[in-house]
């Protein structure tokens, strides 16, 4: 049902273009330091004990649930990435183990606090789980008060969410935790859930909804969906049909967090049903612009529990809402695209825990524009059924391709995989799907998959990456269902994040996958031909396009591009000439005579192998080398066409850097490996075997050989540049 709610949003805001634009005025460099002076000042707040505890510990508010506050700085700090190792966390550690503590909210942080460390402190966690067991049951509902005994019957639903937030914490770490606890949550949430699709603070009335309480209704219906139903292979209808009733309210009311502990509910909410957009505005973006402009000082304040406590909650919120985006689950309108709605969330937490740094999923529609996507390497569809979509959303989907994603596709059943396989191959008639080769990394970039055979997965290449991989069976119900996470599918699955991310190179959140183009005066302007031949002469068509704002905004030279058939180069105007390609091609002969008068007559050629892996260059170097009668020689550090000298705009390409695997499989040093073949003393035919077309896309892809983004962005507009003098 949570599909037609967010069809509904995005219809809205693609007709009003509300949506609001992933170019903010916020960076992530303002996020770092205001997380940074955070630290500092709750660091500076510490007493000599390790605690952060203010009054006699009376009462039930934050500050002074006896060791409460210092429970929620501690796990703070942890998430926001500090060490336990730091004499700081050491001493709030020793705190939290010798205090007595029985509050809700207390033992429910303290209980965070041990899910971060190691496995040594299974024991505590073990037993604030029990003690927050014992609350729950004291309670005529079952569900939780501030304190044991607090009243039988009255319950408050934001206490419940953290005493059920501490027990999720210890179910995730292995410890049992009662189904029908789960179910009494469940239950209780969905009974008191108001018409409006909110919910209020407590169960003696309905009082009215508002942000915080219900975003805590929506945590507990997530977090018990995922504890209950994880092994059906279709949603219950029941809570799915409340949670979108919630998710809808937040769609219509959001306006930015009522409060700093509100903020970090919606965090909870948001991560755990991958949800970007709120009410047309992305939470995170929103959220952290208004702690950054509340905290610069290192702190912000409001609300129970004084400064210490309210700047916790935003600390985590900046923090764990910061980290990088790897994967876009694609919700299609209308059908059958969430059919288990926890597959991704259980592998992105099985990732985060092996790279030892977190790492987020998010739904994206497929009517959103791929500026939209772009934010995650990974775009997921999953389906039991013919997925039908419309021509902007096939047009979507490639775009994305084009510009370096990869579509990771589950079939749940024989129909999606068809319907796969005939979406992709409509959208690449050049290319086909197949099964991957035992040797393909899929099968050992970072997992050796032993007996690579039993698990067949399909790909489909554009002869220098794969745009489209496709498990042969629904690994998406093993991601949800298996609670140990071992065996062949987890190590496939860790290889293509892998495989995709470069080992897990990732950017934070907001730092944006592509450079905008800023206002400055235009010098000039400069086409680059691409050449046509009957072979794979485009394996990146967006290439030259994603080079245009970073040349642009460095020389204010505008970036364009035309296609020129390679047999009628001669007649061309252009002064560069792109030649790509990923394997070996034999040039007829008036291809070959094509070259010779153009370059001739003044042009020059690019010839490069896009990706880095096939012959297509070094079988065009020899063939053109018997054109010019002329070997190809490697261009050094004094060539202007490295150096820059000269060259208005250029930049000193005389040291670069390259990909780790080029790094780790050849002998590359520092220096560009660009050779030429000269014609009358001028670099005509220059000559990659490495790849420079992805790094100019910012790919951070594993199995490519060339330059790094930086490097190859760099290369390219000195090779435009010096074309064009």
């Amino acid at each position: 049902m949570r599909d037609v709610r967010l069809s509904l949003f995005v219809a809205l805001a693609v007709l009003t273009g509300a949506i609001v634009s992933p170019a903010q005025a916020l960076t992530d460099d303002q996020v770092g330091k205001t997380i940074a002076a955070m630290k500092k000042y709750l660091y500076s707040r510490q007493k000599a004990d390790g605690s952060w505890e203010q009054g006699n510990g009376e009462g039930h508010q934050w500050g002074t649930n006896m060791g409460g506050t210092s429970a929620i700085v501690t796990l703070a700090l942890l998430v926001s990435g500090e060490s336990m190792q730091h004499p700081k966390i050491q001493n709030a550690i020793k705190y939290l183990r010798r205090v007595d503590m029985n509050a809700t909210y207390a033992v429910s942080c303290r209980a965070h606090c041990w899910s971060y460390l190691p496995y040594s402190y299974k024991s505590y966690l073990e037993k604030d789980a029990a003690l927050l067991l014992e609350t729950s049951k004291q309670h005529k509902l079952g569900l939780f008060n501030y304190v044991p005994k607090y009243g039988d019957s009255r319950i408050d639903h934001s206490v419940t969410q953290y005493g059920m937030l501490g027990l999720w914490q210890a179910s995730k770490r292995g410890i049992n935790i009662p189904g029908s606890f789960w179910t009494g949550i469940k239950n209780h949430f969905i009974k008191y859930q108001n018409e409006d699709g909110g919910w209020g603070y407590g169960n003696e009335h309905r009082s009215a909804s508002y942000e915080a309480m219900t975003t805590s209704g929506l945590t507990a219906l997530l977090v018990s969906q995922q504890e209950l139903y994880r092994s059906q292979k279709t949603p219950n209808k029941e809570i799915q049909a409340a949670i979108a009733k919630g998710m809808n309210w937040m769609d219509k009311r959001y306006k930015g967090g009522d409060s700093w502990y509100g903020l970090y509910g919606l965090e909870r909410v948001a991560l755990a049903s991958g949800t970007r957009f709120f009410n047309k505005r992305d939470w995170y973006q929103s959220g952290a612009e208004k702690i950054v402009r509340s905290g610069g000082a290192g702190k912000v304040g409001g609300g129970h529990g004084g400064e210490e406590v309210a700047t916790s909650f935003a600390l985590m919120f900046l923090s764990r809402g910061r980290v990088p985006v790897w994967i876009n689950k694609l919700e299609v309108a209308g059908q059958m695209w969430n059919n288990r709605p926890s597959d991704l969330y259980f592998l992105t937490s099985h990732i985060s825990n092996l790279r030892e740094g977190e790492v987020n999923w998010q739904v994206v529609n497929m009517d959103y524009a791929p500026d939209q996507w772009l934010l995650a390497p990974v775009a997921y569809l999953s389906s039991n059924e013919d997925l039908k979509f419309t021509d902007q959303q096939k047009g979507n989907l490639k775009q994305y391709l084009d510009r370096g994603g990869m579509l990771l596709a589950n079939p749940e059943g024989a129909y999606f995989k068809q319907s796969m396989k005939a979406l992709v191959e409509e959208l690449y008639p050049q290319y086909k799907m197949r099964l991957l080769e035992k040797s393909h990394p899929v099968y050992h970039v970072l997992h050796q998959i032993e007996g690579a055979e039993k698990h067949k997965i399909w790909g489909m290449s554009n002869g220098a990456r794969e745009l489209v991989i496709m498990f042969d069976s629904d690994y998406g119900y093993t991601f949800q269902s298996d609670r140990r996470k071992t065996g062949p599918i987890w190590d496939i699955a860790m290889n293509i994040f892998a495989l995709a991310t470069n080992k897990g190179v990732l950017q934070n959140r907001l730092i944006q996958p592509f450079e905008t183009r800023k206002k400055r005066n235009v010098s000039g302007e400069m086409i680059v031909a691409r050449a046509k031949y009957d072979g794979n002469w485009l394996p990146e068509p967006a290439a030259w396009k994603l080079l245009g704002n970073p040349m642009f905004n460095k020389t204010g030279v505008n970036l364009k591009t035309s296609d020129v058939e390679l047999s009628a180069l001669a007649g061309t105007t252009e002064k560069l000439v792109h030649l790509a390609g990923t394997h070996a091609y034999t040039l007829k002969p008036g291809e070959k005579s094509a070259i010779k008068d153009y370059v001739t007559n003044g042009g020059t050629v690019l010839v490069e192998t896009v990706g880095g892996i096939g012959d297509f260059a070094g079988n065009l170097e020899k063939q053109l080398s018997d054109v010019f009668k002329a070997a190809a020689v490697p261009l050094g550090s004094s060539d202007a066409l490295i150096s820059g000298e000269g060259i208005a705009g250029g930049y000193d390409c005389s040291r670069v850097s390259w990909r780790w695997r080029t790094v780790q499989t050849m002998a590359v040093g520092s220096r560009p490996r660009l050779a030429a073949i000269l014609v009358n003393g001028r670099p005509a035919v220059l000559v990659s075997h490495e790849d420079i077309s992805l790094g100019m896309m910012g790919l951070r892809h594993w199995h490519v050989m060339g330059y790094s983004p930086k490097s190859a962005r760099e290369m390219a507009t000195n090779i435009i540049l010096s074309a064009g003098k």
